[in-house]
């Protein structure tokens, strides 16, 4: 999986290997109100939090591998786009 959200067909690309998806409920990144939801796919597990309201915004992912040692989980933390394109 392509951890690539900026592509033209990111959903197609992200959805490909899924096997399962949940809505785990609300959360808060960096102090604003998120959807919390979490992928299981065959080689891949990962989480996405999106900001709710009128900007449905990607604030928050991560990705844990299930083919690697140790199951890293990089991710990243969209926050800082998100703050430089609300102050444009």
């Amino acid at each position: 999986m392509r951890p690539d959200l900026l592509l033209t067909n990111a959903y197609d690309e992200l959805m490909a290997n899924v096997l399962d998806a949940k809505h785990i409920g609300q959360g808060v990144v960096d102090g604003v109100e998120c959807e919390h939801l979490a992928f299981r796919g065959t080689d891949t597990d990962w989480q996405i939090w999106i900001e709710t309201g009128a900007r449905p915004i990607p604030r928050k992912y991560a990705i844990t591998s299930k083919t690697l040692a140790g199951a890293p989980q990089p991710g990243s933390d969209c926050s800082h786009a998100s703050r430089a394109r609300s102050e444009a």
